[in-house]
């Protein structure tokens, strides 16, 4: 009965085959930004150019990348 309760644990891997694979990138999920990397993106803005503009523009760039 102990056996039974390991075998049942055990998860499958696939075996990796020597041939490379080329990922499609169609298959690639597609993360959201996260804070940090909004953060990132703002924190670079130049003192001449109003921020809250250059801060939107920069948003839609990250999102229409996205879709």
């Amino acid at each position: 009965m102990e056996e039974d309760k390991d075998e049942k644990r055990k998860i499958q891997f696939s075996v990796p085959s020597s041939v490379p694979v080329q990922l499609d990138p169609r298959q690639i999920r597609r993360r959201r930004p996260t804070p940090a990397t909004l953060f990132r993106l703002t924190d670079a803005a130049s003192p001449e150019e109003d921020s809250g503009q250059r801060q939107v523009a920069q948003l839609i760039v990250l999102f229409s990348s996205l879709n």
